[in-house]
């Protein structure tokens, strides 16, 4: 009953297959690396299917996470929907070092 980010949950569940695997009952801690609301289409379809975010953006996820688990959304994340869009460039993978430096110049 803990909502964790995709890394994490990668995290707790190799530790659970090493546990069942070697028998193995050493506590151990599984530190979250990250937060879920930060994937909150991957989160949603992971505890709700795969059609749980068809059609919506990242916040629409987060607030139906907020309300299927209770989760508050985390002001920090609640406050990105009003503010404006800083970045917009993207580009080609091969073309990342050229991006790359021409942000820097």
């Amino acid at each position: 009953r803990y909502l964790m980010d995709p890394h994490t949950a990668v995290a707790s569940h190799v530790l659970n297959l090493y546990r069942d695997r070697t028998g193995d009952t050493t506590p151990a801690v599984v530190v979250a690396t990250a937060h879920p609301y930060k994937f909150t289409a991957d989160v949603a379809e992971s505890l709700l299917g795969q059609e749980a975010s068809l059609g919506m953006d990242a916040f629409d996820c987060a607030f139906r996470l907020e309300e299927e688990t209770g989760v508050p959304v985390p002001p920090q994340i609640f406050s990105l929907r009003t503010l404006p869009v800083r970045h917009r460039h993207t580009c080609k993978k091969e073309d990342m070092a050229q991006a790359l430096l021409s942000a820097l110049s």
